[in-house]
């Protein structure tokens, strides 16, 4: 090769190394849509879906002992689940599935540690017995941050 075409060579290897690297670096952060409760970020070729449910975890088994004793006769847990509150400092919001019907309580405390627990809906109440959230000086009900969610979450079973 001659010397004077090496140097145009090497400056169009150069640019399209640098075109390349250009074209694969990531793309800017993308806005956010909501589609079927799925949060979607809209990237070139790719979605990626965040599960509207990962909040959700099992009841330790302090809390669904807890539940359990405080069921009238006749009633049993199928299934238990539990959110942290976002709105209360140092409460679990739970869910079961008593008797195939759906019953949420608030759960003072850690989850090994229980304080004060109070039924969030009127069958909560009909098969415990344990008072009503919004009986409190500061009322919790259904639309307390974690209540909804679990509400949809056994809904959609």
């Amino acid at each position: 090769m001659k010397k004077s075409l090496l140097v145009p060579v090497v400056i169009g290897i150069l640019g399209y190394i640098v075109f390349a690297i250009i074209q694969s670096a990531p793309d800017k952060k993308q806005p956010s849509t909501l589609t079927n409760s799925y949060i979607e970020k809209e990237t070139t070729n790719k979605s990626i879906v965040v599960d509207p449910f990962a909040r959700i975890e099992s009841a330790s088994p302090t809390q669904l002992n807890h539940i359990k004793y405080a069921l009238n006769h006749g009633y049993n847990i199928k299934e238990m689940y539990v959110v942290k509150s976002r709105d209360f400092d140092n409460v679990y919001f739970a869910g079961a599935l008593v008797n195939n019907k759906i019953a949420i309580w608030a759960i003072g405390g850690t989850k090994s540690r229980i304080s004060l627990t109070m039924s969030m809906n009127n069958y909560a109440y009909k098969v415990s017995g344990l008072g009503m959230g919004s009986s409190l000086r500061e009322p919790m009900t259904l639309a307390d941050d974690g209540c909804g969610l679990l509400m949809q979450y056994f809904a959609s079973k």
